[in-house]
């Protein structure tokens, strides 16, 4: 079971997973479970029961690494969403 904190990482995830689609930086889940080898199956579980603990951190690298999303903000919260070089012009960047 995912303690608080792990269930919020959880959340902060699908909700840059959710940005990514909306910006279109990804074609959509299944192609990201694809790209990064991801089992489709468990990711799709994961997003319907947060509590349960089957996220991995190779799931989060390439969101840092590859889109921009924040390391901070994924695990803390704190800050926005993207860092500043992968921001779009007109588009929401996440809590601060």
């Amino acid at each position: 079971m995912h303690t608080q904190i792990d269930q919020q990482v959880v959340a902060r995830f699908f909700e840059a997973m959710d940005a990514l689609k909306e910006r279109k930086d990804i074609g959509g889940y299944q192609s990201f479970c694809t790209r990064y080898d991801i089992d489709k199956r468990n990711f799709y579980k994961q997003r319907k029961q947060p509590q349960i603990q089957i996220m991995h951190f190779d799931w989060i690298v390439p969101l840092v690494t590859e889109y921009g999303i924040s390391s901070l903000w994924l695990i803390t919260g704190l800050g926005k969403m993207f860092i500043p070089m992968f921001e779009k012009p007109n588009q929401g960047s996440g809590k601060q």
